[in-house]
């Protein structure tokens, strides 16, 4: 896999999307891993490697057969999965 370089205008434009600061990888997996059809950003290099480090683990996590599904029933309440149960079932 070539490694692709972001810019920082790209590299913002992520971490608005996944608001890293105010999630770990795993909790993010968790909550809004069903929100991701397909792509792997672990093939791009970002300019602020704690984001980039922060990016390679999410992605590893959702690329890992069954990962993001452990992670919702160690993390989330009975609500929240309710919610994304509903949420994948109705076509997000």
């Amino acid at each position: 896999m070539s490694i692709m370089e972001q810019n920082l205008e790209e590299e913002n434009d992520w971490k608005e999307y996944f608001n890293h600061q105010s999630f770990s990888p795993e909790l993010w997996a968790a909550r809004f891993g069903h929100t991701v059809g397909c792509g792997d950003l672990r093939q791009y290099s970002f300019p602020d490697k704690t984001f980039q480090s922060w990016v390679h683990s999410l992605f590893e996590i959702l690329h890992t057969k069954g990962k993001t599904g452990e992670l919702r029933k160690s993390l989330l309440t009975n609500e929240e999965r309710k919610i994304i149960d509903d949420e994948i079932e109705g076509g997000l």
